[in-house]
């Protein structure tokens, strides 16, 4: 908090982010205290400020755009004047606006449930001829990091070595080249397993052995107050069932159904638990549960020779 009197650099954000689309609504706040009686807005290039008049007590101005164009992306700015003359200018908000180029495709390697310690690649893949990617973190109020493409694929590459938990969440890519700013990447959920190290267990109700074409009930449970489970299958880069339900036992555990079993296919499966206010954070892995698809061979068959029927004297 900002004292009344202090005479300090102004603080500048966007609202709800620094990223907008064309069409879209922008507010540029700008934060300094109480005393201050003019706030002025700058924006690079442009010779003239806005001007916002004070006529309440408050730390905070608004300058809102109510449908942002192409014109209005670049480098914004600000300070104010209070009693004690113009205050230092805030740092440099850049404000980027997307929609001229279609949106790139973003995906991670080896996949988007990744281990905590383990490494990542966020791939992002922009339109012909781009110059530079930048990637963005939900939540973030500025771009994580930026990257040129390499070779002709346009793929820009993000690596993280070593991934925790800080690392979880929502991403979006956005590309650069000449004709202008691109439309935001579809989200990429960035999950990280083994954040919570309390392990759930996997089995099968009754039985893990399962004739083929029906079904099973697997059971995922935990002592750990996890309120939502995961069940994901081997081979399936993003999460094939989920469920949650509480037992009054004092034992968490959800139950999931499936089916009708094949045997063309691997029946392996790994559980995790979660809490729903951090959905992109996961426990460590269950064991890993495979059933054992049964009536997929044919009936052997048992026979006697020379007969089924044996004299004693032959026996002995």
């Amino acid at each position: 908090m900002v004292l009344a009197g202090d005479f300090y650099k102004p603080m500048i954000r966007a609202q709800p982010n620094n990223v907008v689309a064309i069409g879209e609504e922008v507010t540029i706040i700008c934060e300094g205290p109480s005393d201050a009686q003019k706030f002025y807005l700058f924006k690079e290039g442009n010779p003239r400020s806005k001007i916002l008049k004070i006529y309440e007590d408050t730390e905070e101005k608004e300058f809102f755009i109510s449908s942002i164009e192409s014109h209005n992306a670049g480098q914004y700015w600000c300070n104010y004047k209070s009693p004690a003359g113009i205050s230092k200018n805030s740092d440099t908000l850049e404000l980027v606006v997307t929609g001229k180029l279609p949106k790139p495709i973003l995906r991670a390697d080896p996949g988007s449930v990744v281990s905590r310690g383990n490494a990542v690649i966020i791939w992002c893949k922009g339109a012909m001829q781009t110059q530079i990617c930048f990637l963005h973190k939900e939540g973030s109020p500025a771009p994580l990091d930026q990257q040129s493409p390499r070779g002709t694929l346009n793929n820009a590459q993000f690596s993280i070595t070593s991934v925790e938990k800080n690392h979880a969440g929502q991403y979006r890519c956005y590309c650069y080249n000449s004709a202008g700013w691109s439309e935001g990447s579809d989200a990429l959920e960035l999950v990280v397993t083994g954040v919570y190290q309390s392990k759930v267990s996997l089995s099968a109700q009754p039985s893990p052995v399962v004739a083929s074409g029906g079904d099973v009930t697997l059971q995922c449970s935990s002592q750990e107050r996890y309120n939502k489970f995961i069940l994901m299958k081997e081979g399936q880069k993003s999460p094939w069932l989920w469920a949650s339900w509480n037992a009054n036992t004092g034992v968490f555990q959800a139950l999931f159904r499936v089916g009708p079993v094949t045997p063309n296919q691997r029946w392996r499966f790994t559980c995790y638990g979660y809490y729903v206010y951090n959905p992109q954070m996961w426990s460590a892995p269950s064991d890993h549960l495979e059933l054992l698809v049964s009536g997929t061979l044919q009936k052997p068959n048992i026979w006697a020779e020379p007969g089924s029927v044996i004299a004693c004297d032959n026996l002995l």
